[in-house]
């Protein structure tokens, strides 16, 4: 659980801290914004190709919603990936706003897309019983 929910926080954080970098200029609040998108991005992509477990044959609603928290998945971490790329782009030109501005819609639709996906896996937990002790997954190796 950890190494899923990790990536959310990181995510959201760095969302948070590009809009408010937004109004102040600060060269090293900037990096640090560009570190943590690139390591939500990064944590993201591993969380949920490496270390998330696949529901094996799940059917009905629970099948529906399996589906429907991968699909905001792929997009959180893609979404999260442009946003850190274009973070990192904005940190070596001078005229910048626009970069700036779409980082962060990129990132607030990522963290946006991370936390419908996250409320999607909390359902399939405590609705469905997907996932604790392992039950209905099966694990990439």
């Amino acid at each position: 659980p950890l190494v899923v929910h990790f990536p959310i926080v990181l995510l959201i954080v760095a969302m948070l801290m590009q809009v408010a970098g937004l109004f102040f200029k600060s060269r090293p609040y900037d990096i640090a914004v560009a570190v943590i998108a690139g390591l939500g991005f990064i944590t993201a992509y591993l969380a949920s190709n490496n270390f998330h477990g696949h529901a094996s044959e799940l059917t009905g609603g629970a099948g529906a919603l399996f589906e429907e928290h991968e699909y905001y998945a792929f997009w959180a971490v893609r979404l999260a990936g442009i946003g850190a790329i274009g973070k990192v782009i904005a940190l070596f030109i001078r005229r910048r706003l626009v970069v700036e501005g779409l980082v962060a819609a990129f990132l607030i639709a990522s963290a946006i897309s991370v936390s419908i996906s996250g409320h999607h896996g909390a359902e399939l937990v405590h609705k469905y019983g997907i996932g604790p002790k392992g039950e209905f997954l099966e694990q990439h190796h």
